[in-house]
């Protein structure tokens, strides 16, 4: 519970700093006493803790501790109570969407079907097809080029970019951008803005809401995010940035503890039958997926280049009508020699130098 940090004291005025500054310490000492006693395993004492600390708290706090009423009660394996208390932190504004997907406490309440549409309203929509068209049909791919890398980038909607023309489907496009369409496509699915707040609701009330994780330390990463929380919003969708060092980035990614991750692809090889890691599902659930991969192993061992080349193509497009990934643009990659450097022929891959070490030369003055 004391991992809920409180920052809010520094947007007021000086004159209720102490009076706040008190108040923040009272409540750390009673949070550290509940703390305390779910060390001890008295959970049911700490339950009731957590409900005394609830009269006269700040929503955030009362979120916090329905969270922890939440796991306190899948430690003592009371499912209902512990859904109850979930969906009771959800309804309070409590948006981590990670934290009870790797919660030890709240493993076996989770595979509960009544705890599913408590989280569904976060990252459960991003595993619905419309959801992810919607969102790719709201972002105007041009505009981010131009914010992001400033105007040296493609869009793009797949994986493959210009850079390989030998692969690349240049009629691969999507609708958009147009958030008008977008809209409507989100209320297709039950999403509405029922109270007027400028944030979408689905049927049960729950806010629409996205965490996007980024890496800390990239530019580009920090003002792509920035760009999509801007054009997101203008929808109706919430997006709260966070930025995560690349080892943590990359953990939750294995893990699959995120609703959405802002990241650059870099393919293994520019032949698509050298990047079946990328394009092949092993666990494949639907049968678009299935299709796919049944596709990407017959180009993969066809000699008829042509036949490669329909099918990787007809892959791309089967693809883009689901959007497991939504791809945005393809960043320019610019490269410097010398004048007396010879026989340089950059490439997509890096080093785009050096592939080809063994021919470079320096020509004589």
């Amino acid at each position: 519970m004391v991992r809920i940090s409180v920052m809010s004291i520094f947007l007021f005025s000086l004159l209720v700093v102490a009076r706040l500054a008190n108040a923040q310490q009272d409540y750390i000492d009673q949070l550290i006493r509940l703390t305390e006693l779910s060390d001890n395993q008295q959970y049911r004492e700490a339950i009731n803790g957590y409900k005394r600390l609830e009269s006269g708290a700040p929503v955030w706090l009362k979120a916090g501790a329905e969270y922890e009423i939440a796991e306190l009660y899948g430690q003592l394996n009371e499912t209902e109570n512990a859904v109850a208390a979930l969906n009771n932190a959800v309804q309070l504004g409590f948006d981590d969407c990670l934290t009870p997907r790797t919660s030890k406490r709240l493993a076996t309440i989770l595979k509960s079907p009544k705890a599913t549409p408590v989280l569904e309203g976060r990252s459960g929509l991003l595993n619905n097809d419309d959801f992810r068209l919607a969102i790719s049909t709201a972002v105007d791919r041009r505009q981010f080029c131009d914010a992001v890398y400033l105007g040296a980038c493609d869009p793009v909607f797949g994986p493959v970019t210009p850079g390989n023309p030998a692969w690349f489907l240049s009629d691969l496009a999507g609708a958009g951008p147009d958030p008008v369409l977008a809209r409507a496509m989100l209320a297709g699915i039950g999403l509405h803005d029922r109270n007027d707040d400028g944030v979408l609701d689905d049927g049960a009330g729950r806010a629409v809401r996205m965490a996007l994780l980024v890496a800390r330390g990239r530019p580009s990463a920090a003002r792509g995010a920035s760009f999509l929380r801007d054009q997101l919003k203008n929808v109706g969708i919430a997006v709260e940035v966070t930025a995560l060092d690349e080892g943590v980035l990359a953990d939750r990614r294995k893990k699959g503890a995120y609703d959405a991750i802002l990241d650059r692809l870099e393919p293994a090889d520019t032949d698509p039958a050298l990047d079946m890691g990328f394009w092949i599902q092993p666990d494949a659930a639907t049968e678009w997926e299935k299709r796919i991969n049944e596709m990407m192993l017959k180009q993969a061992t066809a000699i008829d280049r042509v036949e490669r080349v329909q099918l990787f193509a007809d892959a791309q497009k089967l693809r883009a009508q689901h959007m497991p990934e939504i791809f945005l643009g393809a960043p320019y990659t610019y490269v410097a020699t010398g004048l007396r450097v010879r026989n340089v022929k950059p490439s997509g891959r890096h080093p785009a130098l050096l592939w080809n070490a063994d021919q470079l030369a320096i020509a004589s003055r």
